[in-house]
């Protein structure tokens, strides 16, 4: 009788375990993979035949579990379409490198590929496109990057506002920095921002401008650019104004970009290495950081099997002045058309006078530059 209790316990233990695995289990949340992740993560083999781009980049992202897009006006000066059929047959690897055959498939001769990760989204694009981008990062385009701090300031560890009044924000932040601010009120209020306005937040270890950002980020939401409030640094003053008040007057920065204009060259292989070691554990065949943020990868077109076309070599002069014209029209499309004179609306001006880049712009365009190249 006792030892088929003890056959019946035995039996029974395993599901008990078994059960109770599976309510621990299921009461736990998936583990949520971040972009960069995602991008080293193994996927299955890839067989495609003559499928289009578009519908390739629909299936790799359905395949990696990352939002995929391309910049397509790039890629048709590249001579690569929405139609351009895809042939490709891989073996199990990780997805960065999926994209980096893919790429070097469709790639045409002299106009190589390139991909990169900006916040949670993969862009597809040509590789000057993405080298210019990080290399415009390096550019002070904006008016200030953060607030100073007075050196008889200690600074604040912690910033914790509950239904503060603006103004009484506003004085803290002035007292903190230990530097000149001044309110627009009257901007202010045309776009229905008071004194009086309630501010809510709690962090901790930011810089007084990242904190301002915050502050103002929920003070601007539902309003267009030229209603939403911004803070520059003027001639060492801290200004807070609308966008609107802010667009009324231009001036003049001039900027050495010599080594952005040295002509980009044609990489061989389907991977290089343009950045630092990236977070795959040391591996060579993964993402790199770039100079604009996130992973970075290139393309050429020593394809896998499809035609990559054929051409003379460009000369020099041609190299660089494609160079110029993708350089002004990625400064330019950054903040929005609209913002310069020859859209017919904004008041800004670009242009390239040997090496030097001179951009005419409005201290609210200013200040969009520095918010879309922020690193």
């Amino acid at each position: 009788m006792i030892a088929k209790k003890v056959a019946v316990a035995l039996l029974v233990v395993p599901f008990v375990w078994a059960a109770a695995f599976a309510a621990d289990a299921a009461g736990k949340a998936p583990q949520t993979l971040t972009p960069r992740q995602l991008l080293i993560k193994r996927v299955t083999s890839v067989s495609l035949a003559k499928m289009p781009l578009m519908r390739v980049l629909k299936r790799y992202s359905a395949l990696s579990g990352l939002t995929i897009n391309a910049d397509w006006k790039a890629l048709e000066a590249a001579g690569v379409t929405k139609e351009t059929l895809v042939t490709l047959k891989t073996r199990p690897m990780r997805f960065s490198k999926l994209l980096d055959f893919t790429l070097s498939s469709i790639a045409r001769k002299n106009r190589p590929l390139a991909w990169r990760l900006s916040g949670k989204e993969v862009i597809i694009s040509t590789q000057m496109q993405v080298l210019l981008r990080g290399q415009v990062t390096r550019l002070p385009l904006g008016l200030a990057r953060d607030v100073p701090v007075a050196r008889s300031s200690g600074g604040a560890r912690e910033i914790n506002f509950k239904e503060t009044p603006l103004n009484l924000v506003i004085d803290f932040f002035r007292d903190l920095a230990g530097v000149n601010f001044h309110v627009n009120w009257r901007a202010l209020e045309s776009a229905g921002i008071t004194k009086e306005t309630p501010v809510t937040l709690k962090v901790k270890d930011v810089s007084v401008g990242r904190a301002l950002d915050l502050v103002l980020d929920q003070l601007n939401v539902g309003h267009d650019r030229y209603n939403s409030l911004y803070w520059v640094i003027d001639e060492g003053v801290v200004q807070i104004a609308t966008g609107e008040s802010l667009d009324r007057t231009t001036r003049v920065r001039v900027y050495d970009i010599s080594d952005l204009l040295m002509v980009v060259p044609n990489f061989t292989g389907p991977r290089i290495d343009l950045g630092n070691a990236s977070t795959n554990g040391g591996s060579g065949n993964t993402g790199n950081r770039s100079g604009g943020g996130g992973f970075f990868s290139q393309s050429s077109d020593t394809n896998t099997g499809t035609s990559s076309g054929t051409g003379e070599e460009e000369d020099m002069g041609a190299q660089r002045q494609r160079i110029r014209d993708t350089l002004i029209e990625i400064i330019k499309l950054s903040i929005g058309a609209d913002m310069w004179a020859d859209s017919g609306t904004g008041k800004g001006s670009i242009r390239i006078l040997h090496n030097q880049l001179i951009i005419s712009q409005t201290p609210l365009g200013f200040k969009l530059l520095e918010q879309a190249f922020r690193r």
